[in-house]
């Protein structure tokens, strides 16, 4: 098989037209292999478009760097806390009567404004592209770090603005945040793409041209790709390049004990870190279920429904593991957020303030199974809303959920208090019970995951112990 070493890129100035042919029909190459080569030739031939692609073709072309990875694993227990039957709160504060908003309905309208010859589904949204067969023809070859270049030296002259512009219309049209982004970039191009080392290679180039700081790697002829991210991402392989963390994506079989060799430069102007954070939630079409909810407090059993966009779980379900803020300061769709509420409200308006957040406690306690060792991912973090999608719940989500609630509701002060290897939170309201000061103001427990406890009560293991930290959440 014809080896190129690293570095000759300009073959006809080395051997000439004629003798260039006259050594490919020397070779006993492997017809399939000649012809895509023969592809990547052809545009190494042609001018770059701009000088930002040409200055990153000798980037490429510079020696490249080997890495091994590191990894920070998120702490998981699957230890439920739990109480004898509490008496009831202490009755205290005013009577509630709260009357919750008129909900403003964000309904999705499809638009027939796209053409092509590419539909897929994403989340629900038909995504439709007008794909050229110059891009499908573009391969990944030699697999060594020469394949790149060739990669990237074709698909300069092939990917136009005109689909840049049509990746960042649908990310307006859909509120896609970075994630979103990310996730519809990775989709289009498995979609163009069979062979994952030349899905993963578009994705890379398509990133950077929407000025994402990614980076693709090779480890074992495989193609890697690298974003510097924001946030801290858990169990997932990162490695240190320029002081930056750069973490693997869309790579679900890398181990974590990785090598890779990649290039050291970034693209142009690709200088955006990918930032997970969820202000607001993307618009997908509505794929509506319903679920029942139902728990015993006091004796007494309540029942509720909730409803929520599938899609939209589902979206959140393919989140990377990050930190536990991204979650806690995330919005909930606004029908599932006024299901909750209209029936929690229900039930504790006329009720003295201790008793009303008290019962939200206690619907996050007991509505939901607890985990065990097995169910690993359930202790993993959630999102409020894609906790509502779920009969069984770690105590990470049922702290996502409540802290959403609580403070929404009552329109109070929240903070989340961080152990080891537990999560729980702390409201700023007057009441007695085991506290803490947090900036000069008093902040008394609330633990949606040790089960019959009241606001107020926390489990032993942590009395008197210091918190690792205190997650302030948006208010």
């Amino acid at each position: 098989m014809l080896q190129i070493k690293v570095g000759e890129v300009n073959l006809l100035k080395v051997f000439g037209h004629f003798n260039l042919i006259l050594l490919f029909f020397t070779l006993t190459l492997h017809a399939g292999a000649f012809a895509k080569f023969q592809i990547t030739t052809t545009a190494l031939l042609q001018t770059f478009h701009n000088q930002q692609d040409k200055n990153f073709q000798t980037d490429l072309l510079a020696p490249w760097h080997e890495y091994n990875s590191l990894i920070k694993k998120l702490p998981i227990s699957s230890t439920v806390y739990k109480i004898s039957l509490n008496k009831p709160i202490i009755s205290v504060g005013p009577r509630i009567l709260i009357t919750l908003r008129s909900l403003k309905n964000i309904s999705f309208r499809p638009s027939n404004k796209y053409k092509g010859n590419l539909t897929f589904n994403f989340f629900g949204y038909l995504a439709t592209f007008n794909i050229s067969k110059k891009i499908t023809n573009t391969t990944f070859y030699p697999k060594d770090k020469q394949g790149v270049v060739n990669f990237f030296n074709i698909i300069t002259h092939v990917v136009t603005s005109k689909l840049i512009n049509h990746i960042k219309d649908i990310g307006k049209k859909l509120r896609l945040n970075d994630w979103g982004i990310f996730m519809l970039t990775n989709k289009l191009s498995s979609h163009i793409f069979k062979d994952k080392n030349s899905a993963h290679l578009l994705t890379w180039y398509l990133l950077n041209k929407l000025h994402f700081d990614v980076k693709v790697a090779l480890s074992n002829q495989q193609i890697k790709l690298l974003s510097y991210c924001k946030n801290s991402i858990f169990n997932t392989p990162y490695f240190l390049i320029g002081h930056k963390k750069y973490y693997f994506l869309f790579n679900k079989n890398s181990q974590a004990n990785s090598h890779i060799v990649t290039y050291l430069k970034k693209y142009p102007k690709a200088t955006k870190s990918l930032n997970l954070s969820l202000k607001i939630l993307p618009l997908f079409p509505n794929n509506k279920q319903t679920k029942a909810l139902n728990f015993t407090y006091l004796k007494h059993r309540y029942f509720l429904h909730v409803n929520f966009n599938k899609n939209l779980t589902d979206f959140m379900q393919t989140y990377p593991l990050t930190e536990q803020k991204i979650y806690l300061n995330a919005p909930m769709q606004s029908v599932s957020y006024h299901d909750l509420a209209s029936q929690l409200i229900g039930y504790i308006n006329g009720k003295r303030a201790s008793r009303a957040m008290n019962f939200v406690l206690a619907f996050t306690q007991h509505a939901f199974g607890v985990t065990n060792k097995k169910e690993i991912s359930r202790q993993y973090p959630m999102f409020a809303q894609q906790a509502l999608a779920y009969k069984i719940l770690g105590y990470r989500a049922r702290v996502t959920l409540f802290v959403y609630l609580i403070k929404h509701i009552f329109a109070i002060n929240v903070i989340g208090v961080k152990y080891k290897k537990y999560l729980l939170t702390a409201l700023n309201i007057p009441m007695k019970g085991y506290s803490f000061m947090v900036n000069k103001h008093y902040y008394v427990v609330a633990d949606p995951s040790y089960i019959n406890a009241n606001i107020g009560q926390i489990p032993s293991k942590y009395m008197g112990i210091k918190p690792q930290k205190i997650i302030q959440i948006d208010q």
